[in-house]
């Protein structure tokens, strides 16, 4: 398990979620829109886990992923992360 940080520069406010795979949790969605966003549900303010800014989805290695909402087949929301790239070494 390794830990990512998704951060909304409009709000300024961050939110670390534990993660095992790179599919989150309906849980972990509500948690992490729940602290970035204190405006609500009608708030355009970010993306699927209502993150916004450059690199604001992080793991503790400095790998930037992307957030991209999706439906299961019983449609089912979810969050699915994609690794955008690997920090210079």
């Amino acid at each position: 398990m390794k830990m990512i940080t998704v951060r909304n520069a409009f709000h300024n406010t961050e939110c670390r979620l534990r993660v095992a795979s790179r599919r989150l949790s309906r849980r972990q969605i509500l948690k992490c829109r729940a602290a970035l966003c204190l405006s609500g549900s009608d708030c355009l303010c970010g993306g699927a886990l209502k993150e916004r800014g450059a690199r604001s989805i992080v793991d503790d290695d400095g790998r930037h992923y992307a957030a991209w909402l999706d439906y299961d087949k019983q449609e089912h929301p979810y969050v699915q992360l994609e690794l955008i790239d690997e920090p210079a070494v």
